[in-house]
């Protein structure tokens, strides 16, 4: 019982402190966040090539003024899921279901690195694109 709930908690905290830690970059740079919705959603673009919907599993904007440190924007979820995973893991010794957490943070790097890997237009894909700048 108590590792299912955490499996459904676990995926909800994961989106959050994803995003987050977007946000947490761009409030060191000095930067506005213009919107934070860490959950499933679509949203509609509209640029010279017409009217596009993109499906994001979560998604924040800032205020494009003051843009913060790309590399280090698009790093910042795989250092979160890196230090949360070891966090877990090692409260998951002392009461297992917490490594239902850990899980879900070993699914966020697994998704950045296949981004990463594939070239896509996740973070860890973003990321390799920004290095070959």
């Amino acid at each position: 019982m108590w590792y299912l709930i955490f499996s459904l908690i676990g995926a909800a905290l994961t989106l959050v402190l994803h995003e987050l830690s977007h946000c947490c970059l761009v409030w060191v740079g000095g930067g506005t966040v213009t919107s934070f919705k860490p959950w499933p959603h679509f949203e509609t673009f509209t640029s010279a090539a017409g009217t596009e919907r993109h499906f994001y599993f979560g998604r924040m904007t800032y205020d494009t003024a003051r843009p913060p440190n790309r590399k280090w924007f698009l790093l910042a979820p795989l250092l979160k899921s890196l230090l949360f995973f070891v966090f877990w893991s090692i409260m998951g010794w002392f009461w297992h279901p917490l490594w239902c957490l850990a899980g879900w943070e070993v699914t966020d790097w697994s998704n950045w690195l296949q981004g990463y890997i594939r070239k896509s237009q996740n973070d860890g894909g973003q990321y390799r694109a920004s290095n070959a700048t």
